[in-house]
């Protein structure tokens, strides 16, 4: 059967109620997002100005839709370089931010693990996820607060007053772990705008959502990253609705993702 017959024959069910409630769920996640990088400037930088800090990120998320990390860190660095932040400490801030992401996103992951396992599909769909282990063990150890302070001295950010401490980078992780449920809570809402799906079914999706972004987020550190999280979602999405169904949902989810977008540059214009 063809792409054009499957998604025919395709049970649709349409509810539009759900598509809304997936775009306030990405703002949510989008909102949680821009806190942590507050959090994060007012711990590490001493930029205290939450608004200053949300609106820089707000601003620097749209910059996402160009390939490459770059233009997202320079769009950051070049706003806090006004208030005299140094574009080299503004750049650390970013990798440490990127560290607690792929962690709690490690954490989300292992609830969804077993489920996923246990699905002889997802087995072979994962069967190179082992190579993120390096990462993952990477990102621990950069998370533990004395590796986090040595390495902030060392790269000469020594004018640091207050060392992070475990509670910080908890609360850092556990705002970061919200953050992913509610995007996966976005995709399984997403997908119910055209077919619905029980609730015992959420925890496969969270995993889908955890293992589709982590590859993005991998792959944003190069130009080839860009339409990772579509093409990712649209073959893990295929074990459990039809292929073209799948790539309707990805798309779906990128044009959530960027009405979120134009919101939050909307809120930067009024901070």
């Amino acid at each position: 059967m063809g792409n054009w017959e499957t998604l025919v024959a395709f049970d649709w069910q349409i509810t539009p109620i759900w598509l809304l409630i997936g775009l306030l769920l990405l703002l949510v996640n989008f909102a949680l997002n821009a806190w942590v990088w507050h959090l994060l400037s007012d711990k590490l930088v001493a930029s205290h100005n939450a608004r200053f800090n949300i609106k820089v990120w707000c601003y620097a998320n749209l910059l996402r839709r160009i390939p490459g990390t770059v233009w997202f860190v320079a769009g950051r660095a070049m706003q806090y370089e006004k208030i005299g932040v140094s574009k080299l400490r503004v750049s650390i801030l970013s990798g440490i931010e990127l560290a607690l992401i792929l962690g709690a996103g490690l954490l989300t992951g292992l609830v969804a693990l077993p489920i996923l396992i246990l699905t002889p599909a997802f087995q072979e769909t994962l069967k190179g996820s082992w190579l993120l282990i390096p990462i993952f063990v990477l990102v621990g150890l950069l998370l533990h607060p004395r590796v986090l302070g040595k390495l902030w001295g060392r790269l000469g950010q020594s004018d640091l007053q207050e060392q992070p401490t475990w509670r910080d980078i908890s609360l850092w992780v556990g705002l970061f772990v919200v953050a992913w449920v509610t995007g996966g809570l976005t995709l399984f809402s997403t997908i119910n705008f055209v077919h619905s799906l029980p609730i015992s079914e959420f925890i496969p999706i969270l995993g889908i959502w955890v293992v589709a972004n982590t590859v993005s987020v991998a792959g944003a550190l190069t130009i080839g990253g860009f339409g990772l999280r579509e093409i990712s979602l649209t073959v893990l999405l295929s074990q459990i609705v039809p292929a073209p169904v799948a790539l309707v949902i990805s798309l779906l989810m990128r044009v959530i993702w960027l009405a979120a977008e134009l919101l939050g540059a909307l809120v930067s214009l009024l901070l």
